[in-house]
């Protein structure tokens, strides 16, 4: 179990956005009161973004944020990185399976989630994700991204074939090369960074990174408390348009000890 253990606030929202009719985000945080549990597998905070329509991502996204917590807390092994992609292994499988127990196969088509999950353990931050929800950190008057888009666009761009600014509005933006539900197993990227006090951790949906610029991320996340911060991301979002769900948590480091 780690010496150091973090002190952290945590603020949650979500929003339907302006042009939606349903919210198919799904989003938890899990502080253990037990300080023993907190010692041995820390703090969890999840952002799912569910896809497919007519309720299918919603269910996915819920099936995530349920399932993942309880296998990570369960797991008895001393890693919580593989923990961790253990556990959105056993949400890709339930996801995969409620999708299998459909009645017609077309339903199949389209339904998965995205995952960004981050445990913040001792003095380490394992952030694990599949899709295009983000993790950031804001520290020190930078904003780090924790977490690599799996998505269309993002490989043309790291492949130099176009650029951020054309990605951004190119017509297949939204298209996401990997996804819980879709095929019985999922590769699930993982990164680890050493926490640091006063760090403020977000993890968001696409429909609030898409909308709002890094330096506003930054200006409001540390110039506001959590709460706040989480309030005014989701605001930020729905003034340039609101075109998905949008979902932020937001988790501010106080001390380390």
């Amino acid at each position: 179990m780690p010496d150091i253990l973090p002190h952290v606030e945590v603020a949650l929202r979500s929003d339907v956005g302006r042009t939606r009719n349903h919210n198919e985000d799904s989003m938890t945080s899990v502080v253990p009161e037990d300080p023993a549990v907190l010692a041995s597998k820390g703090i969890l905070l999840l952002v799912a973004d569910g896809m497919g329509g007519h309720a299918k991502g919603e269910v996915a996204s819920k099936l995530a944020v349920e399932t993942i917590p309880q296998a990570y807390y369960q797991d008895e092994g001393e890693d919580p990185a593989e923990a961790l992609k253990q556990a959105i292994q056993n949400a890709n499988a339930a996801i995969y399976q409620q999708v299998s127990n459909e009645e017609s196969i077309n339903s199949r088509a389209g339904m998965g989630t995205t995952c960004i999950a981050v445990a913040l353990h001792g003095d380490t931050a394992y952030a694990a994700n599949v899709g295009d929800s983000r993790a950031y950190i804001i520290r020190n008057g930078e904003v780090l991204r924790l977490s690599q888009d799996h998505s269309w666009v993002a490989e043309q761009v790291r492949a130099g074939i176009i650029t951020e600014k054309q990605a951004s509005v190119h017509p297949q933006r939204n298209v996401i090369t990997r996804a819980l539900g879709i095929y019985p197993n999922v590769e699930i990227d993982l990164l680890t960074e050493k926490i640091q006090p006063n760090d403020v951790f977000l993890l968001c949906s696409d429909g609030l990174s898409n909308l709002v610029s890094s330096d506003e991320l930054r200006a409001i996340l540390e110039e506001h408390e959590p709460q706040e911060s989480a309030q005014r991301l989701i605001d930020c979002a729905n003034a340039h348009g609101g075109l998905d769900n949008i979902t932020a948590v937001v988790a501010r480091v106080s001390s380390l000890d």
